[in-house]
This record gives C-alpha cells, sequence and structure tokens, in this order.
C-alpha cells in the first residue's frame, strides 16, 4: 500500500519538474528570439512554435516589453503556431503596435489565414478578426490609430 503511495508522489513530483522545466525552456527561448538577432534565433523560434499553446501567455507577456524587432519576430513564431486562440493577439497588434512593420505582419498574418486551407477555428477567427480591423479603420475617420484605445475612446 505504501509502495503505491510512494510510486504515485514520485509521479507527481516528475510532471511538476518537467512543467517547471518546459516553463524555464519557453522562457529562454522567448529571451533569445526576442533579444539577439543571430543563429540562435531559429532554433529558438522553432522550439517555440513546437511548444504551440503552452507558449502563448509568456509570448503574450513578452509583447508588452520586446523592442520592435523582438516583437516582428513573436509575430513570426505565433503566425507558425496556427491556432485561434492567436487570433486576438495579431488582431490587437494590428491595430496598435507602434511599429508599421509589426502591424503589417500581423495584418498579413491574419489575412493569409482568413484566405487560406486553414483549419475551420482559424479560419473563422481570422475572418472576423480582418472584419474587426476593418470596421475599428472606418471608425478612426482619419484619426491616427495611434491614438486610439482598444476600448474605442
Amino acid at each position: 500500500m505504501f509502495g503505491l503511495a510512494r510510486i504515485s508522489l514520485l509521479a507527481v513530483l516528475t510532471v511538476a519538474a518537467c512543467e517547471g522545466d518546459v516553463h524555464k525552456d519557453i522562457h529562454g527561448n522567448i529571451h533569445v528570439v526576442v533579444n539577439r538577432d543571430d543563429a540562435f534565433v531559429p532554433p529558438a523560434a522553432a522550439a517555440l512554435v513546437n511548444h504551440g499553446l503552452r507558449a502563448l501567455p509568456q509570448i503574450e507577456t513578452a509583447l508588452h516589453s520586446a523592442k520592435p524587432d523582438g516583437r516582428l519576430r513573436l509575430v513570426e513564431v505565433m503566425s507558425r503556431i496556427k491556432h485561434p486562440d492567436t487570433v486576438h493577439l495579431l488582431r490587437h497588434l494590428a491595430l496598435f503596435d507602434a511599429d508599421a512593420r509589426v502591424r503589417a505582419l500581423s495584418e498579413t498574418t491574419l489575412s493569409a489565414w482568413s484566405q487560406q486551407n486553414a483549419p475551420m477555428g482559424l479560419a473563422s477567427a481570422a475572418q472576423s478578426a480582418a472584419k474587426w480591423l476593418q470596421q475599428r479603420r472606418a471608425q478612426a475617420d482619419g484619426t491616427p490609430l495611434d491614438h486610439l484605445s482598444p476600448s474605442g475612446r
């Protein structure tokens, strides 16, 4: 009886340690993608893509403080993750990011997903986001988009 309990406890501790390792791996790879511009970036970006949705919360956090080149590379990573949960971030970046390259790549990614043979959930989410972007731009009525807030004020 106690042997089974020990094995169960060991299994739980092993899983918890692995999750911590995944978190650290994602963090380290985001650091490379955001702060470097060398041969270490492609493998780090590929590792983030392999982590998929598990990397998304940390990617979102990094977008708040990354410089434009780092944000651009994070958008490239999200474009390769290809999941509907990335759409809201790309939509926000497409309208509000301070860097024109980040805005353009975010919008291009959404446009491509809405027109390609993307999985149904991704295609419909991207189409909705593209429609939202068009509506927000129409509401801007010549006002630079940099002065709009996400709440529309």
